[in-house]
C-alpha cells in the first residue's frame, strides 16, 4: 500500500488517510500495534502485514464513529453499546477496541450511565434496592458499580418512603392483601419493610394509630419538608431578632443617651 495522503481531523488524535490501496479512511495511533502514525506520510509504502494493521485500525474508526454517534444521543452502558454495534455487523475484535479506548477517555462509562438511568427511572417507577439492582444487572452493570450507584441514589432518596408511595400507587389500582404483598415485593422492596407499611396502613384505616405510626408519619413529613421547616424557624428566628433589636432602640434611647453623657 502507498500513501497518498494523511490530514489530521479535528476529533482528537484521528487522521484521514489516502492510499491507492481503498477510499480514504480513518487512524489513530490507539489502534496501531507495531506501526507508527508519524510514519504514515504522503508517498510512504507499507508491507502487506502492515498494510493489514492499518486497515484494521481504519474499521477500528469505524465502529467507534459509529458509537460516538450512539453516546450523542444519551449515554449509553457497554453491554448495550455493544450489542448495537453487533447489530450493524462490526466484528468483535473492532468494536473491542474501539469501545476500550472510549472508556479510557471517559466518554463511556457504565456508571454514569447507571446513574443517569436511575434518575430517569425514578420519575414514573417506585421501585426498591433489590428490583433496581437486577434491572442494572440486566443491562451488563457490574455488580460493584450497581452498588455504588444505588448506594449513592438511597443516600438521597428515603427507601421506605418510596416503598409508601408504591403501595398508595399499587392500592389505588384495586391490588389488596396478598396481590398487593406480591407487586411489593416483586418492585424490590424488603418483606419487612412492606409488612410493616402494610399493617401500619391496616391499623390507621381500623381507626388504630399507635405511638410508632404517629412517629413514623412525622418523621416521612420531616423527610418531605425539612428544607421548609427549617427555614420557617430561621425566618421566625430573624422575625424575633428585629424586634427585639427595634424595641431596644426605640425605649432605651434615652437611657444609652443619658449614660453616655455621665460617663
Amino acid at each position: 500500500m502507498i500513501i497518498k495522503s494523511i490530514v489530521p481531523m479535528a476529533y482528537e488524535g484521528m487522521y484521514k488517510v489516502s492510499s491507492n490501496a481503498c477510499s480514504s479512511f480513518y487512524v489513530r495511533q490507539e489502534y496501531l500495534n507495531t506501526v507508527k502514525i508519524d510514519s504514515i506520510e504522503s508517498g510512504a509504502e507499507f508491507n502487506e502485514v502492515e498494510t493489514e494493521e492499518i486497515l484494521d485500525a481504519g474499521l477500528t474508526c469505524v465502529v467507534e464513529l459509529k458509537a460516538v454517534e450512539y453516546l450523542a444521543r444519551a449515554e449509553q452502558c457497554k453491554f448495550g453499546l455493544c450489542n448495537k454495534l453487533r447489530a450493524k455487523k462490526f466484528e468483535k475484535k473492532y468494536i473491542d477496541n474501539a469501545l476500550s479506548y472510549l472508556e479510557s477517555k471517559n466518554y463511556l462509562s457504565d456508571k454514569r450511565f447507571a446513574t443517569a438511568w436511575i434518575n430517569t427511572r425514578r420519575i414514573n417507577h417506585f421501585e426498591g434496592r433489590t428490583k433496581l439492582m437486577a434491572e442494572l444487572l440486566q443491562r451488563g452493570i457490574s455488580k460493584d458499580i450497581a452498588n455504588e450507584v444505588l448506594d449513592e441514589y438511597f443516600s438521597q432518596n428515603d427507601e421506605e418512603y418510596i416503598c409508601k408511595k408504591a403501595y398508595e400507587k399499587f392500592y389505588k389500582h384495586g391490588k389488596r392483601d396478598e396481590k398487593l404483598l406480591a407487586a411489593m415485593i416483586n418492585a424490590g422492596f424488603p418483606y419487612k419493610m412492606v409488612k410493616e407499611i402494610q399493617n401500619s396502613e391496616l391499623r390507621i384505616q381500623s381507626g388504630k394509630i399507635t405511638l410508632r405510626d404517629a412517629l413514623s408519619a412525622a418523621d416521612a413529613f420531616c423527610g418531605i419538608y425539612g428544607f421548609w421547616i427549617h427555614f420557617a424557624i430561621f425566618c421566625a428566628f430573624l422575625a424575633v431578632c428585629t424586634f427585639c433589636v427595634i424595641n431596644f432602640n426605640s425605649k432605651n434611647c434615652n437611657f444609652i443617651k443619658k449614660w453616655i453623657n455621665c460617663t
